[in-house]
């Protein structure tokens, strides 16, 4: 994933409604998850994030291709705010405040 401002990209192509759909589903052909938990194995990893970068995880963070694998996100890539939590269902559950 690659962002350059309007575009998104997804496997160095411009994103489409079915490129969204194909990493939303985790098909083949784009690289929109991480199969496995091998890159949770490590106990010692750690990230540094530079100033003015953000560190994204997905929810399901045993299949979640995020800034574990793509690295941090530069602020000015960030187009708004997050607004909800939508898993799990536990205490941080809903809005945003």
């Amino acid at each position: 994933l690659r962002i350059d401002p309007p575009q998104l990209f997804i496997n160095q192509k411009v994103a489409d409604g079915r490129g969204f759909a194909r990493v939303m589903a985790a098909q083949d052909g784009y690289r929109g998850y991480a199969p496995g938990r091998d890159y949770l194995n490590d106990a010692e990893r750690s990230f540094v994030v530079p100033e003015k970068h953000y560190f994204a995880m997905g929810d399901n963070s045993y299949n979640s291709y995020d800034s574990r694998w793509w690295g941090p996100i530069p602020e000015e890539n960030l187009v708004g705010r997050g607004l909800i939590v939508y898993w799990p269902f536990n205490r941080h559950w809903g809005l945003i405040r």
